[in-house]
């Protein structure tokens, strides 16, 4: 099962370590892995979203909502589009304390939140269907994230998608 992690590091710095391992780990359970990170200045931002579809990947994991500025022409979120499962892990809430209330969500996208307070605004604020809170999430850094930690993370995460439906299946047809 391909994994993709998106990131940007520009945001924050402390992604690369984290997706970094993240990545090892996955590898380390016998599955490929790669990075994006929106902060390559060498892409267009549609550049970026045809670098996430090239990868064709089974699964994405994106760290506080990196990638999410890749938009359609309607302004939805391109990652909508993507057949795939997909985790957002909420690390650090955004500023403005939410998404967009207007904003629709693929039922395959699940939000990992760190704080129960965040993810009942979410489910009351947005059409996000799958939120679930990972009190673990909170103060992973790039000094804790050790492969431990990282390991059963990724454990609860495969743990909370393992039922919805499997787009690989859609593939083929």
């Amino acid at each position: 099962m391909k994994s993709l992690l998106i990131i940007n590091s520009n945001l924050h710095p402390e992604h690369k370590q984290i997706s970094q391992s993240f990545c090892a780990e996955i590898v380390h359970r016998g599955s490929p892995c790669e990075i994006l990170d929106m902060n390559n200045p060498n892409l267009q931002l549609h550049e970026k979203y045809y670098a996430i579809e090239k990868v064709n990947p089974d699964w994405i994991i994106t760290l506080d909502f990196a990638g999410f500025e890749c938009r359609s022409g309607m302004g939805d979120v391109s990652l909508n589009r993507i057949p795939c499962r997909m985790v957002h892990l909420i690390l650090q809430e955004p500023e403005d304390g939410s998404i967009d209330a207007e904003e629709h969500f693929n039922y395959s996208m699940y939000f990992i939140v760190s704080k129960e307070e965040y993810g009942k605004q979410l489910k009351t604020n947005s059409s996000v269907v799958h939120i679930h809170t990972l009190p673990e999430l909170m103060g992973i850094t790039a000094e804790r994230n050790g492969s431990e930690v990282i390991s059963a993370l990724l454990q609860q995460l495969w743990d909370i998608t393992e039922m919805s439906m499997d787009f690989t299946e859609c593939r083929r047809l």
